[in-house]
């Protein structure tokens, strides 16, 4: 069953555990196992729980975390960056946080949207969200000034391209 999910979920023969390939270069970012309590824990290679990453709600929620490690969502807009209205490109990335981002309610565990000039230099604060499509309508919001509303950000994420990628480092 092929699926538009950037992974594949490999059975090792245990119940509860799978082995979580990426389908862009065929890398093993780690395995997803199920608690007792039917939530969704992600261990790495060796089959450690990754510290301070707590438990996902669904089996592809964590999947795609742990997939997209060393990776980005990325797409670019433009928007007003001032009070003059003058628009720049700015770029908004959106990548798992497994502890790099550690500002404000950023924990490890959400989905970190970062914003940064097409030379990639930070554009703005970071923001983080429970979910990737939370995580692009907050980078989507932050981008704008004033910001836009919750629902014309989510109607824009939608119509946006995002491209998948490995990540860009600043």
């Amino acid at each position: 069953m092929d699926t538009n999910e950037p992974y594949t979920l490999g059975c090792d023969g245990r119940d509860r555990s799978f082995c979580v390939v990426r389908k862009c270069d065929g890398f093993y970012a780690g395995y997803v196992r199920q608690t007792d309590e039917g939530l969704w824990q992600l261990q790495n290679m060796q089959e450690i729980d990754y510290e301070g990453i707590p438990p996902f709600p669904s089996r592809n929620e964590a999947a795609l975390f742990l997939c997209m490690s060393g990776r980005v969502y990325q797409t670019t807009v433009e928007a007003p960056i001032n009070a003059t209205a003058s628009l720049e490109r700015i770029q908004i990335r959106v990548s798992p946080n497994f502890g790099q981002w550690s500002a404000g309610e950023c924990v490890p565990g959400l989905w970190a949207a970062s914003l940064h000039h097409e030379d990639g230099r930070c554009a703005g604060a970071t923001c983080c969200a429970a979910s990737v499509a939370e995580a692009k309508i907050a980078g989507i919001q932050q981008a704008h000034l004033p910001r836009l509303a919750q629902e014309e950000a989510r109607l824009k994420s939608e119509q946006l391209s995002w491209e998948g990628r490995a990540e860009i480092p600043n």
